[in-house]
């Protein structure tokens, strides 16, 4: 079995991208065997030249097969589209349409704990017509897992009686959970914006639009009674002892302190999100920031006011994500 890993940094890149916009399949390796997460798999510090070449014809294949090509917006598409197209195509299908039934859907998963729109995947830290978050390096080029993969391990105990609701009353519940999605990321892009001085660069539904713009109104009233100074915003860090990386919303400098801040646009605050920003925090620590606190900041598009939740400590959420860390690699092991 050979074991002398083949591909360059530059090469992973190029076939996680893909991997990605394909919508993240399973790949065929061997016969009998595939791989259903490709950046843990190009993580190993081992891989069969054999795999290699698999995935390298998938990649092929993959560009052969599609016959979109070049879409009139001049990109190269795979699946589904380039993100314009696909944003074009979802205001098409929602023309004419109520959008009530999908915001009780998206009530019904943020209610559940299931939906928080911007963990979906690493693409929320970005202009929804950006591609997916690029994936972390060490400095010796190897890919580490990001925070939200990490935590992926975690169990959703809710996940299946929210998605029979939805199909109770005749919803996907893919498409409840991409909406909300949607909704956070044009929130966070546009509170990014806000703190750089930038003009806002996104397509998406007029009514997810419309809902990310009242979450960004909340943060606005929040940050009108507490005048920060932005030091870093959504910027992507990487730890060299503990081996992941994670992209935080912000670090800013409030009444002489430094403070991490991280933005939900859910319908509640859960357990969880403190394992996420004790992750962050410990990479703002490794870079010899003196945090001396952590908030969540949830802006919810059908409420009137924002909700904040202030720790001065993640001791416990900071050893409960080394735990997933560690699950995480063990699943992840060739046996």
């Amino acid at each position: 079995m050979d074991t002398k890993p083949t591909l360059t940094t530059e090469e992973r890149t190029q076939i996680l991208e893909i991997w990605q916009r394909s919508g993240r399949p399973a790949i065929p390796l061997r016969q009998g065997e595939t791989c259903r997460d490709l950046e843990k798999f190009l993580s190993h510090s081992n891989i069969r030249d054999s795999d290699i070449e698999a995935i390298k014809t998938w990649v092929k294949e993959v560009k052969v097969s599609n016959e979109k090509g070049h879409c009139e917006h001049g990109e190269f598409i795979l699946l589904e589209g380039c993100p314009k197209c696909i944003a074009e195509r979802r205001q098409a299908e929602h023309i004419g349409l109520e959008p009530a039934p999908e915001l009780i859907g998206v009530q019904l998963a943020e209610e559940a704990g299931i939906v928080e729109a911007e963990e979906e995947d690493e693409s929320h830290r970005a202009p929804y017509n950006a591609s997916y978050h690029a994936p972390y390096y060490l400095a010796d080029g190897t890919i580490v897992p990001s925070v939200t993969t990490v935590l992926g391990i975690l169990d959703k105990p809710g996940l299946p009686y929210w998605a029979w609701e939805l199909g109770q009353q005749g919803l996907d519940y893919r498409e409840v959970r991409d909406s909300a999605g949607r909704v956070g990321t044009i929130a966070h892009h546009l509170i990014a914006c806000h703190l750089k001085g930038e003009t806002p660069d996104y397509f998406a539904v007029p009514v997810e639009v419309e809902r990310a713009q009242k979450c960004f109104e909340k943060y606005l009233r929040w940050e009108k009674e507490h005048p920060i100074s932005p030091v870093m915003v959504e910027t992507p860090l990487v730890s060299e002892e503990f081996r992941y990386g994670g992209t935080f919303d912000l670090l800013a400098e409030l009444d002489s302190e430094f403070v991490l801040i991280d933005f939900k646009t859910g319908g509640g605050i859960y357990e969880s999100m403190f394992y996420q920003l004790a992750a962050y925090w410990k990479l703002l620590t490794e870079q010899g920031w003196p945090v001396s606190s952590a908030r969540i900041l949830r802006m919810n598009a059908d409420y009137d006011d924002f909700e904040e939740v202030i720790r001065t400590s993640l001791g416990r959420e900071w050893k409960i994500f080394t735990h997933c860390l560690a699950i995480y690699r063990l699943q992840g092991e060739v046996g």
